[in-house]
């Protein structure tokens, strides 16, 4: 009924992998690998091999969403600025560990929200899941834990250099009203008819027995079919319904009965009890994020400043090919 957690994983994972706040830094020195130390960042080094294992990481993510030509196309240009990329993560480590920042409690709360969003039930559920992704739960977590470090610094950087008055929030409020519109809803009652053990078609008999005396208006108790449930009404938006669901409820009227649809185990009756139109939220509520929102537009240029000045603070050399 709702979208499966592999589908919902990988819409996830896709906002996850690779292309974080430091995309917005652009390369200051060339980088070309041709030695076993490609570069120094401070007292560390980044050898060929962490280069290529991140390049092999890159592109399998890459073909997941692109093929042909195209997938070579976008892998050649964010190979280029690959180098780049994992010396301004070696930076924000560094500069995490002179903070002492710990993140090890906001990388597990990212993994069990990623789960919770994903309708997976627990670890072991996420590595299968994962494995399919051509991940682990260990990569997983080192690419929360960069992820978070890098935000954590970066934000708190640009929040002390950008003020951000009230007019201004005000005025990208009545500006951007329709971003600022609560979601669709439809408040559902589902009646499921489901046994593993049941031939399809006694299902279905019973699905259509059920759904005549539903449409005649008469109360039926959970107990008045052998395979018969009735679930407690819940609001779904569209993004939360398998788009076949969808599809049904969309051409079921308020207070009518859908048409048994088939499920894995049997069948479904679906009974649409309200829709929730959009609605304008409040400034008071938007208020969080729209000024979110105008610190993100402002903040390109000072990610790239702290990230130039952490270079001037450290010793980073890139190993030059010879000409």
């Amino acid at each position: 009924e709702c979208k499966s957690p592999h589908w919902r994983l990988q819409k996830i994972m896709r906002k996850v992998f690779f292309i974080f706040i430091l995309a917005l830094a652009s390369p200051i020195f060339a980088a070309n690998v041709v030695e076993e130390i490609v570069a120094r960042v401070g007292n560390e080094i980044i050898t060929k091999t962490d280069l290529e294992h991140e390049q092999k990481r890159l592109y399998d993510e890459l073909s997941r969403r692109y093929q042909g030509s195209e997938l070579d196309e976008q892998y050649g240009q964010q190979k280029k600025a690959l180098l780049e990329f994992i010396i301004n993560q070696k930076l924000l480590e560094q500069r995490a560990a002179e903070l002492h920042l710990n993140v090890d409690d906001d990388v597990s709360a990212a993994i069990k929200r990623l789960r919770e969003e994903s309708n997976i039930p627990n670890d072991q559920a996420l590595q299968e899941a994962l494995k399919q992704e051509g991940s682990t739960i260990t990569e997983l977590r080192e690419d929360f834990r960069r992820r978070i470090i890098q935000q954590r610094i970066l934000w708190n950087y640009v929040q002390g250099k950008v003020n951000i008055t009230e007019d201004e929030i005000k005025n990208y409020y009545e500006q951007h009203k329709s971003e600022f519109m609560t979601e669709p809803k439809t408040k559902i009652r589902r009646y499921t008819i489901m046994d593993e053990a049941t031939p399809k078609e006694e299902l279905k008999t019973e699905a259509d027995n059920i759904l005549a005396e539903l449409r005649a208006g008469k109360e039926i108790s959970a107990d008045a079919f052998p395979h018969f449930k009735i679930d407690d009404p819940v609001e779904y938006t569209k993004e939360d319904i398998d788009p076949k669901i969808a599809s049904v409820l969309d051409s079921t009227k308020v207070s009518e009965y859908s048409d048994p649809v088939e499920i894995n185990t049997g069948y479904l009756i679906l009974k649409v009890e309200e829709r929730k139109e959009p609605e304008l939220i409040a400034m008071e509520e938007a208020r969080g994020k729209i000024y979110n929102q105008l610190l993100q537009s402002r903040a390109e240029k000072y990610q790239k400043s702290f990230m130039e000045d952490l270079r001037k603070q450290n010793y980073v050399v890139i190993n030059q090919s010879p000409s």
